[in-house]
């Protein structure tokens, strides 16, 4: 069998996809990038103290961290698609590692901006890694796109999950340079990654012949879509940097050591993780637009209870399902979001995870000055349940995204 043949070959399951090497390369590199990434929000909190940061500061860092990451990712996602997807996840990989690592070693105050510009890392992957995962899920897994999506953004929060837990462990153990063992591990990342994606395919920007195209929409439905679109996805994505901004802030202030904090992070992004993994199978089968509205307009009752529950089994419970709520919707998100943005490949998936990072980064200086101005920090679980039942009323708004028609010629 030719690389060809084996590059155009078709999976029946979802769980098989993960047997195609440059898929498999994919995932594995969005979970090595979000491991480290995943460190910011245990790292400031570990740093808040000695730099003497005030919630509106973590906001702000936060917000320029991921807008950093959002603003880039158009630039990087048109820059991908001319030079290719594969290049632009090595560097990814290679320039978190660096940033990271700087800002472990050089003075205290260098390390705020330091992780920063680590997030330009995050813009260089996510259009190329998340165009690439579509793209394969579309041609080699018989169109379950939003099944493919949610592998790629599993593996991400697997990373996101992965990352705090070891991070507070190794913090707590042997301080910032602990995390110098974690940023070790992108070498052999890295020679993986330069192996495995030899065998990208190319972005398919024409409809095969053999596919019935799409009758014309009316252009008010589809602006009134696309709005609903754009304003759940800005929710969704608050809310998540709500809870992972401010929840270690809130039990580090409690007094509570890295380690326990890391291990509440995980367990929010576990929960992500395992509703994504739900999420996008479900709305290949009954329809992307039922399962971001039901999800994000549940997610509102356990961020709501967070507010009103003492910190115990059953906060972790509401915790945990929070996460899995605003998982369930997330790639499907992404998914519709690729299909309204112009241009096409990486350029679309950067325009469309652009916004989504940025509108929460902004999200999150608003969040800390109400931490500040109230505080409390149940305030701010209380807004993000608000914000998540808000996402949901307008999801009901989005297309029913029905079965294409066919046009008669």
């Amino acid at each position: 069998m030719t690389s060809t043949a084996k590059t155009h070959k078709t999976y029946s399951s979802g769980a098989a996809i993960l047997l195609n090497a440059p898929f498999f390369a994919i995932v594995f590199s969005h979970f090595m990038t979000d491991l480290y990434v995943g460190q910011r929000s245990i790292y400031l909190t570990y740093l808040s103290k000695p730099l003497g940061l005030s919630n509106t500061e973590l906001g702000a860092i936060t917000t320029g961290a991921v807008m950093a990451a959002g603003l880039s990712q158009p630039i990087f996602g048109w820059l991908a698609d001319r030079i290719g997807p594969r290049r632009m996840i090595l560097a990814a990989i290679a320039w978190i590692a660096l940033t990271y690592a700087l800002s472990i070693v050089l003075p205290i105050t260098a390390a705020a901006p330091l992780l920063i510009l680590a997030n330009l890392g995050a813009g260089m992957y996510h259009p190329a890694g998340v165009s690439q995962a579509t793209l394969i899920g579309r041609t080699q897994l018989a169109g379950r796109e939003s099944t493919a999506a949610s592998y790629f953004f599993l593996f991400g929060q697997l990373g996101f999950f992965a990352g705090p837990l070891l991070g507070g462990v190794l913090l707590s153990k042997w301080g910032d340079y602990g995390l110098l063992v974690l940023i070790a591990l992108a070498i052999p990342a890295l020679v993986f990654a330069q192996r495995a994606l030899k065998t990208l395919p190319k972005v398919e920007r024409t409809i095969p012949a053999d596919q019935p195209r799409e009758a014309p929409r009316k252009p008010k439905l589809f602006w009134w879509s696309a709005s609903a679109l754009v304003a759940a996805a800005a929710f969704q994505s608050w809310v998540q940097q709500n809870v992972t901004t401010f929840m270690p802030k809130h039990m580090s202030d409690l007094g509570k050591p890295s380690s326990y904090y890391g291990l509440l992070a995980a367990l929010f992004l576990a929960g992500t993780a395992v509703g994504n993994l739900v999420g996008g199978p479900l709305a290949d089968k009954i329809g992307k637009r039922p399962v971001i509205a039901v999800s994000l307009f549940l997610a509102g009752l356990p961020l709501f209870l967070m507010s009103r529950l003492e910190i115990g089994f059953l906060w972790y419970a509401m915790l945990f399902l929070s996460g899995a709520m605003m998982g369930a919707a997330y790639s499907s998100l992404v998914v519709l979001g690729q299909k309204l943005a112009p241009g096409g490949g990486a350029l679309a998936s950067g325009l469309v995870l652009g916004f989504i990072f940025s509108s929460g980064a902004l999200g999150a200086v608003f969040s800390g000055w109400l931490v500040d101005v109230s505080g409390s920090y149940l305030v701010v679980y209380l807004f993000s349940a608000i914000l998540a039942v808000t996402g949901g009323v307008v999801s009901l708004f989005l297309d029913r995204q029905k079965k294409p028609i066919p046009v008669v010629e």
